[in-house]
């Protein structure tokens, strides 16, 4: 908020300065309501106002013997002049008014130049040149026993040393201003000067005494019914709970004040409530807020064509781009004021200036370096996610190949497989073949040759005994004929497991072809 503070010294001014038409009042009557009403007329008909001028000048062409009428006029022309913005020209005829007291030795009229001449210094940031013209106003005030004026400029000096973040001084010029008008029960300026006080007092971290001041401003403007002391108390108030971290609260306190400066067309309180809002907002981490209240202010701001408040805008405009992001905003809104105010500056404000600008570069530097690494691991997770594609489509490939080759190993397999069990089909039908061969060829010889055997043995027998002749060798020929083809029938005949066992099989198998010549033992160790 104390970046803001320049700004303030405007605003109380030109609420307060003209607060002296008294002192203009030195001339004829009728002169000097003549002159203030066509610089009225002028500021209210800006189509008529050379015309109004002229008419006034054409007046002084016959009064220029006239001090009384010259000192009314280059008051008014020079007070019009500021009104309306043009500070070159306020000055030239505060100079002149100046010039003509010290001609005429006139020093009481002196003050109300010196008044507006620190007023002019000031919006040009001569604040040391300011302070001087104010000060010599308010001891020819003082002087000449107008110390009600005087404590209206020490007020308005109180703004200057503000604007100066000198609070301490600022302190005690508004503390010196409140306690004269608090005296003497002004119920004029008090309010908004309680408020100058309450806000300088908040400034120098004299909360309680800044609180005090802010509820009596607001309670001062309240019963007197004071729009000004509205607007300024609301934004002391506003300042002490931003201080202490309220910032909702603080928010509303600067709101009230905006609402009642935007329906009483007070431009510069305006003004000054939107930069403390746009600082709130700031500070409350809604950066976007704080953008759209500071580029409003800076919109007014320009509109009053005072540099000095635009610093403070852009300054706090800069720090919310930055902090929402905005980089490039930001560097140009605080190079902008930069230029604008680096040659106005101490020496403390341009090594802050240039810090920000360096930390600005550094972080344009790294926010581009961020941004190459950025595109660098874009490029990056791009080639890995083509490498991850290729690594993906060369393991599907291999994949597909593994898997036609064991779909072919498989098929292989089944190939083998059916051909096994084809070939083993083949030997059962051959083997089933086989037996039903020798089964018949078996029984052939045993129901066939080994009975044919039989048969010719007992006729042989049968002769031998009718005929009476030896028949022995011959019958045991045709025994051992007949043994021998039964044997062979026996051995084609196919083992039936289902009616013998093994075991058994094996030792008749044995015991049919032992003979004299073989001999074979058959032992088995198991039943």
């Amino acid at each position: 908020m104390r970046g803001s503070f320049q700004a303030k010294l405007f605003f109380v001014l030109s609420t307060l300065i003209y607060s002296f038409n008294g002192l203009s009042q030195y001339s004829p009557k009728e002169d000097s309501v003549f002159i203030a009403q066509k610089f009225s007329e002028a500021l209210q008909q800006a189509n008529s106002e050379d015309s109004l001028i002229k008419l006034v000048e054409s007046n002084l062409a016959f009064k220029q013997s006239d001090p009384q009428y010259l000192d009314n006029y280059y008051y008014h022309r020079s007070k019009y002049h500021f009104q309306v913005h043009n500070i070159d020209e306020a000055q030239k005829f505060a100079e002149l008014g100046i010039l003509l007291c010290s001609e005429t030795q006139e020093w009481r009229k002196m003050a109300k130049f010196f008044n507006i001449q620190a007023i002019v210094f000031s919006m040009k940031g001569n604040y040391s040149e300011s302070i001087k013209s104010f000060n010599k106003a308010s001891r020819l005030m003082d002087n000449y026993g107008d110390h009600y004026a005087a404590a209206l400029v020490k007020n308005n000096i109180a703004n200057i040393f503000i604007s100066l973040r000198d609070y301490e001084s600022a302190e005690a010029y508004a503390s010196d201003s409140y306690l004269y008008l608090k005296e003497v029960n002004d119920t004029l300026y008090l309010p908004s000067i309680v408020g100058v006080l309450a806000i300088s007092e908040v400034a120098n971290e004299d909360l309680k005494a800044g609180k005090k001041h802010a509820d009596e401003c607001l309670s001062l403007s309240n019963d007197y019914n004071n729009p000004i002391g509205l607007i300024v108390g609301n934004i002391a108030k506003g300042d002490l709970l931003q201080i202490e971290e309220k910032y909702d609260e603080a928010i509303m306190s600067y709101q009230r004040s905006l609402e009642l400066s935007s329906f009483y067309s007070q431009t510069h309180y305006t003004l000054l409530n939107q930069t403390a809002l746009a600082k709130v907002y700031f500070l409350k981490g809604d950066y976007k807020t704080s953008i759209l209240y500071g580029e409003e202010a800076l919109a007014i701001g320009q509109g009053q064509n005072n540099e000095n408040v635009d610093y403070s805008i852009k300054k706090h405009l800069a720090y919310a781009y930055g902090m929402a992001g905005f980089y490039d905003k930001a560097f140009r809104m605080l190079r902008d004021a930069h230029e604008q105010y680096l040659s106005q500056t101490d020496e403390e404000t341009r090594t802050i200036i240039n810090d920000i600008l360096i930390k600005y570069e550094t972080e344009k530097t790294e926010k581009e370096l961020t941004e190459k690494q950025l595109e660098l691991a874009k490029t990056e997770t791009e080639l890995n996610r083509k490498n991850v594609l290729l690594v993906l489509l060369f393991g599907s490939l291999l994949i597909i190949l593994l898997l036609y080759f064991i779909y072919r190993r498989v098929q292989k397999v089944k190939q083998l497989k059916l051909k096994f069990e084809n070939e083993k089909k083949l030997f059962h039908a051959i083997s089933e073949g086989e037996e039903a061969e020798r089964f018949r060829i078996s029984n052939d010889l045993h129901d066939g040759l080994a009975s044919s055997i039989a048969g010719m043995k007992m006729k042989v027998e049968l002769e031998a005994i009718d005929n009476g002749y030896d028949a022995e060798l011959l019958m045991v020929k045709l025994a051992e004929l007949h043994e021998e083809v039964r044997r062979i029938s026996h051995n084609l005949m196919p083992i039936d497991f289902k009616t013998s066992s093994l075991r058994d099989n094996l030792a008749k198998f044995c015991s049919e072809n032992d003979s004299k010549n073989l001999r074979i033992h058959f032992n088995a160790s198991n039943n």
